[in-house]
């Protein structure tokens, strides 16, 4: 109900009574309504799609499931997105990896990370869900680049350091460990205790 009032009224009285002016604000809602379809449709080879309705069309008959008509009515717009594919998602690795270097800089540590083609489409392939979008990518990342090179600089001075990611083929299949090496000296990095 505070969305109708908003929406209507283009205010919001608080708790206390104060009002929030809401009366020149663009009001943007995100929503995964359609996104089980939209899973399934995705499974399909080469991205074709079985003849069926398209994605505005699916997702507004969705939409009219989920939203009760006093809000379908109060909302101007509504745009589709489209599932990320392999390529973007390739692209949103490589700016959360500038991203973490960044992060390491903030607290004193300069690292260039360098991913190898193979551990790319690695990370593409663990972060691709198309539940959660880019935001699977960026847990992907943490976990396996940003948690390892913490490990690693247990081990080693890593500042002004250039790191080189790969995959380390000696892990058992499907476990998609990554190996740090130092671009400078082309030797494998410790991330844990007792691993040469």
């Amino acid at each position: 109900n505070a969305f109708l009032t908003i929406l209507d009224k283009g205010q919001l009285t608080l708790g206390d009574n104060s009002i929030s002016d809401f009366s020149n604000a663009v009001i943007f809602f995100t929503s995964n309504v359609g996104n089980t379809e939209v899973e399934r449709t995705r499974e399909h080879a080469l991205g074709f799609r079985p003849e069926q309705e398209s994605s505005q069309t699916s997702f507004a008959k969705h939409f009219k499931n989920v939203f009760r008509p006093e809000y379908r009515g109060r909302i101007n717009k509504t745009i589709v997105f489209e599932p990320l594919n392999e390529r973007e998602l390739a692209r949103i690795a490589s700016l959360q990896l500038r991203k973490l270097e960044r992060q390491f800089q903030e607290v004193g540590v300069g690292l260039d990370l360098q991913i190898l083609p193979e551990a790319l489409a690695f990370l593409v392939s663990v972060g691709k869900n198309l539940s959660e979008g880019a935001r699977a990518m960026r847990k992907v990342i943490d976990e396996k680049i940003g948690d390892q090179i913490v490990l690693a600089m247990q081990h080693y001075d890593l500042n002004g350091k250039t790191l080189v990611i790969d995959i380390d083929n000696e892990s058992k299949a499907g476990e998609g460990k990554m190996v740090f090496y130092d671009g400078g000296e082309a030797k494998k990095l410790r991330t844990k205790a007792g691993v040469a």
